[in-house]
């Protein structure tokens, strides 16, 4: 190993703009490692989001690669994601120093397959249990050939899981996530997410509308806005707001044909920050239980009231801080007794203060310690 603390961060996608879930994570990780003085290089996977100039600025080197078309790897018995991204320029350019490698989820993790590559300097950033994700997807989608694409992904993930148990460590995103696999594999440690914000910015007072938030071109986000539909907007106390990117024309008439709930599509970075600071209530259903969904962080650390379902919040110790409604009644009720509360300074340190917010310095300090221990000196002869 060098004597410079030096690692290869290999991302199954370009992480900036951190505008999304997974990428979010891998930015802000790259950035809380840059902060600790560890030179980085980076290697990422590209299928569309092209260079961005902005990583040089955290990684003394980011190199590209091209994402493979998924339907390459049907006649593969991995996961047709973590075929997709295999390189052999990218195993080239490993082999030539054994400094460690943290492998952005099972995704970029094929290349621990290659025996050149001593799976003691592998580490795996977990972003998702993706076998019981993919498997969720499925019993969801309205596609046949969706569904039978993700329940092929779902079997493949689980035969794959096993290389855990051949890397040196693994950080799960998730405390559920850590408890299951612990009791599989060993070395599995709970970081917790990486996310923007160092200090929470809440406003007081009261707020004007009631806020969803989400990549609405996702199906459980989709699914999340169909039932508060169905299920609130006949009773709002105050207009429902709709925000996030590329929601489908399905979706876009649906919304259109409710009063009191209106649609912002695709805003920016900005837009939708001051969207969560400006809300009342934010109301932030999910039908997805794995992982950990990075918009709850965000409007911990931005919003006001926070109603959500139980498997939002499902094993995060970050319960007493959110209402949690999982059937209709309790949600209208909820988001009644919320609009009608201001949120008070006390509310703002209670929140400020809890020992479970995520935070980025404590999470890189277990990932730094794993990939870079305290080689102990010689033993004086």
């Amino acid at each position: 190993m060098s004597v410079d603390r030096h690692i290869h961060v290999v991302s199954f996608n370009v992480p900036y703009p951190a505008d999304y879930g997974g990428v979010i994570d891998v930015y802000f990780r790259l950035q809380a490692l840059h902060r600790e003085g560890v030179s980085i290089t980076l290697h990422c996977f590209d299928y569309g989001r092209g260079e961005q100039p902005e990583l040089n600025k955290l990684c003394q080197e980011v190199y590209y690669y091209k994402r493979r078309s998924l339907w390459r790897g049907l006649t593969s018995s991995l996961p047709l994601f973590v075929a997709a991204r295999r390189s052999s320029l990218l195993t080239a350019r490993l082999l030539l120093d054994d400094d460690p490698i943290l492998l952005e989820g099972l995704h970029t993790s094929a290349l621990m397959l290659d025996h050149r590559i001593d799976r003691k300097r592998c580490y795996i950033r977990l972003h998702n249990d993706e076998a019981v994700y993919y498997r969720s997807l499925a019993s969801r989608e309205r596609s046949w050939w969706k569904r039978l694409y993700f329940e092929l992904e779902a079997r493949r993930l689980e035969q794959f899981e096993h290389i855990l148990e051949q890397a040196a460590g693994v950080f799960t995103i998730s405390r559920p996530e850590q408890e299951k696999f612990a009791g599989k594999y060993k070395n599995i440690l709970y970081t917790g997410p990486f996310h923007a914000w160092q200090q929470t910015e809440i406003k007081t007072g009261r707020g004007s509308y009631i806020l969803y938030y989400g990549n609405l071109s996702v199906n459980e986000n989709e699914e999340a806005v169909r039932y508060l539909l169905d299920e609130l907007s006949s009773s709002l106390p105050a207009e429902l707001v709709i925000a996030g990117k590329e929601p489908s024309p399905q979706l876009q008439a649906a919304i259109a044909g409710k009063k009191q709930v209106r649609l912002i599509s695709d805003p920016d970075q900005n837009t939708m920050l001051d969207l969560i600071r400006q809300a009342q209530v934010l109301v932030l259903p999910t039908f997805q239980p794995t992982g950990i969904k990075l918009k709850l962080i965000d409007a911990l650390f931005n919003g006001r009231h926070i109603i959500v379902n139980s498997p939002m919040i499902a094993g995060t110790g970050l319960e007493d801080l959110v209402t949690i409604a999982d059937d209709p009644v309790a949600l209208r009720q909820m988001v009644q007794q919320a609009w009608e509360t201001e949120f008070t300074d006390e509310m703002v340190s209670r929140r400020r203060a809890h020992p479970a917010l995520p935070d980025n310095r404590q999470a890189v300090t277990v990932i730094m310690k794993k990939c870079f221990p305290v080689i102990p000196p010689a033993a004086s002869r």
